[in-house]
């Protein structure tokens, strides 16, 4: 069975194997797509903090990391 990404089932419709690989097949594709985009936002920061002593924010990172563990829970994953 051949499936695109417009074709992928949502987890409850999948009845076979086959047709889970396809949702997790697009939607690794999907993730490394964000995740570059992400990248890009990071190499922008680092491009527009010259100074390489404030490129790394403390504050900043743990501020992203409880957001992004608050957005975890509101979605039923684990932390």
């Amino acid at each position: 069975m051949n499936f695109t990404t417009d074709e992928r089932l949502s987890p409850a419709e999948c009845k076979t194997m086959a047709e889970v690989r396809v949702g997790v097949d697009a939607l690794d594709r999907l993730l490394v797509a964000i995740l570059a985009e992400r990248q890009g936002y990071m190499d922008a920061a680092a491009r527009i903090k010259t100074d390489r002593n404030v490129v790394r924010d403390e504050a900043r990172i743990e501020d992203v990391v409880s957001k992004v563990k608050a957005c975890a829970r509101k979605a039923g994953l684990s932390e």
